[in-house]
């Protein structure tokens, strides 16, 4: 994916299929001004694809999480004190 959206607040992934570190990752890089990130019922988030996003958004405020399949490593990241105040488990 090739494109750059720096002033992108707003993502809502909500019911999608975000299965793999790539599609956090791309996010992460070519949408840095983003403030809040929607992942509800999205199957199989990955650990590293939220820590992408939380490192390289510096101005991420939040990203919520909700659904049957988030890993015990996403619940551990969420218990982090550097991810805490802004990954919301719901």
């Amino acid at each position: 994916m090739n494109f750059v959206v720096p002033k992108l607040e707003v993502l809502d992934l909500s019911n999608t299929n975000v299965d793999d570190d790539e599609t956090l990752y791309v996010i992460s890089k070519n949408c840095s001004g983003i403030l809040e990130l929607r992942l509800i019922n999205c199957d199989w988030v990955i650990e590293k694809g939220v820590k992408d996003v939380v490192e390289n958004c510096k101005q991420q405020r939040q990203i919520v999480l909700r659904g049957s399949h988030i890993s015990d490593e996403i619940r551990e990241l969420a218990m982090d004190a550097s991810f805490s105040s802004v990954l919301k488990l719901i």
